[in-house]
């Protein structure tokens, strides 16, 4: 796992430069994009998708005690932030039910 992620994880973004919260985005941008393009098959629906998992990431990040479960927690938040997206609009409704067991 990258730096950058394991910056996201235990520093506060607030206070981290401009430069390098826009580094740490195409990161976990790079780290999301397949997991979510794979289930919704649409690049401007990956896009807010990517964005909205980021801000919850931000919001909500635990204390980890490895990069594993880092990991892991980030690809949750991700497939959770999928389907939550892919519930609320009609026009991917369809893909839901390929996603989930």
């Amino acid at each position: 796992m990258s730096n950058m992620i394991r910056l996201l994880a235990t520093a506060d973004f607030r206070e981290i430069s401009e430069d390098l919260q826009e580094e740490i985005y195409y990161e976990y941008y790079d780290f999301a994009y397949g997991m979510i393009l794979y289930i919704v098959k649409d690049h401007a629906a990956t896009e807010d998708i990517i964005q909205e998992s980021f801000i919850k990431v931000i919001k909500n990040k635990p204390v980890f005690e490895n990069e594993g479960k880092l990991r892991a927690w980030l690809k949750v938040v991700t497939k959770n932030t999928t389907i939550n997206y892919l519930r609320k609009n009609k026009n991917y409704r369809n893909q839901l039910v390929k996603c989930t067991p």
